[in-house]
């Protein structure tokens, strides 16, 4: 890094040759770069043709890495602060929460200054055009991210924070119920159930096209984000305590069937908003041992025909669900 800067401030780095993206990245992007840096976390590696320039001599022209190289030097220059987001909601910050970077303790600016950043160096003989297919294919992503994968780089606030930490938080649950596989998770599939779960506590019922609005309303602040996170433990330890280890070989361990699941749940303990109308009246209680114990029948009697769990609208899976649990009463 220390070179970087020194060759920088020689203004011989360039960090807007023509071939750069022409997008810049909004501040939060640019804050979780630091905050990535500053926790000793591994950063894509830069690429860099380095030339000859008469009366400049040796200059250095970013292929790919423009943005990280800006954000850091802007951090450098104090015009950046971090933000003071938590990664859960009763988790410390980190101690460099709301600084710039003059207000770091010497050991923080250390581990900016001295972070070693990967590198790829061209020499100056490779011709542009070499360049320009060498940038397109390191952008060029063979396959198509999920929306989640595009959602998790768009937001970086409260409302992705708390959902990355819980959807981590019970790996080992999807896994064993057979939810996801490790190849779902690392695509950030269980990112986007537990996107859906929190935004059911929240709203009720919703369209998945609604999912970007709820990250973008509560990325800057989300006050409930503490409640909504005990809601959301408290019913998967609901979900397990009644279910987990039959969740694997029943019709509930595909995404859309457990949501159902997730939603009778989370119903019967706290209730969730009706505005489409026609729920049940929940008693707000625990799962007493009867009622769990109606809830894994009543799995079972929908897993013997799997498709039955799949019959019908969300609301009348849910309903079906409920009636046959016997959640109305106590």
């Amino acid at each position: 890094m220390a070179e970087l800067r020194e060759w920088y401030e020689a203004g011989t780095l360039l960090l807007s040759p023509d071939f750069r993206r022409a997008d810049a990245w909004a501040t939060p992007a640019r804050t979780l770069l630091i905050d990535t840096m500053l926790r000793g976390f591994p950063i894509p590696p830069l690429h860099i043709r380095s030339k000859l320039v008469p009366g400049t001599g040796p200059v250095r022209e970013v292929v790919d890495g423009q943005q990280r190289l800006a954000a850091v030097f802007q951090f450098l220059e104090d015009r950046l602060q971090l933000p003071t987001t938590r990664d859960t909601a009763d988790a410390p910050l980190p101690p460099w929460a709301g600084l710039h970077f003059s207000h770091l303790s010497q050991t923080l600016q250390d581990r900016v200054t001295r972070y070693s950043f990967g590198c790829e160096v061209y020499r100056e003989n490779i011709a542009d055009a070499l360049l320009h297919e060498i940038f397109a294919r390191i952008n060029l992503h063979g396959t198509a991210l999920s929306d989640q994968e595009l959602r998790n780089g768009r937001f970086f606030g409260e409302f992705k924070q708390s959902v990355h930490s819980l959807a981590k938080e019970y790996n080992p649950f999807w896994l064993a119920a057979s939810l996801f596989t490790q190849q779902e998770i690392a695509h950030l599939m269980h990112n986007h159930l537990v996107s859906e779960a929190i935004i059911l506590q929240i709203s009720g019922m919703q369209d998945n096209g609604m999912i970007d609005s709820y990250y973008a309303e509560y990325d800057d602040s989300w006050p409930d984000r503490a409640e909504h996170e005990t809601r959301f433990r408290a019913t998967m330890e609901e979900i397990r305590a009644a279910a987990g280890r039959s969740l694997r070989q029943s019709a509930f361990n595909r995404v859309p069937r457990f949501s159902t699941l997730y939603a009778v749940v989370h119903h019967r303990l706290y209730g969730i908003p009706d505005h489409l109308g026609g729920l049940p009246a929940t008693p707000r209680l625990p799962l007493s041992a009867e009622r769990s114990r109606s809830l894994r029948s009543a799995m079972d009697v929908l897993s013997t025909d799997q498709g039955a769990a799949d019959v019908g609208s969300r609301l009348d899976r849910f309903s079906t669900l409920w009636r046959l649990a016997g959640l109305s009463e106590a």
